[in-house]
């Protein structure tokens, strides 16, 4: 997944990051045809981001702060919350499209937008860690 990018420079919290899936993943329906797929996580809480100078005092008081944060809220009943989406592509519009296989290009959501799969909600802290 690919986390941290320059739209919102460093994530206020975890809760508030959207997730990419790097690679091209393919699913096959029931009559056999080939789709290209990406996924997405959105964020229900907002993708929003530190300046640059709260992250220098934030990581310099607290370096676990991104950690701690998660933490407590999950067990503060405060459950993070992300859409899980997909975008989809022909596996024929994939063999013309240089981008369709490259980690680095994201896909347009005004061709290819986002399909709600589902929620992914994380309602547990880890206890055997």
């Amino acid at each position: 997944m690919m986390m941290y990018t320059d739209r919102i420079g460093t994530p206020l919290t975890f809760r508030h990051m959207h997730g990419y899936g790097c690679n091209t993943f393919s699913f096959v329906n029931s009559e056999k045809k080939r789709f290209w797929v990406k996924f997405h996580l959105v964020s229900e809480q907002g993708a929003k981001g530190l300046t640059q100078e709260e992250a220098k005092l934030i990581v310099g008081e607290d370096p676990n702060w991104l950690t701690r944060d998660f933490h407590r809220a999950i067990e503060n009943g405060q459950f993070p919350r992300w859409k899980f989406c997909c975008q989809v592509m022909s596996e024929e519009e994939g063999y013309t499209k240089p981008y369709a296989f490259d980690c680095t290009k994201v896909w347009e959501h005004s061709k290819y937008p986002l399909i709600d799969i589902g929620i992914l909600e994380i309602n547990r802290n880890p206890v055997d860690h």
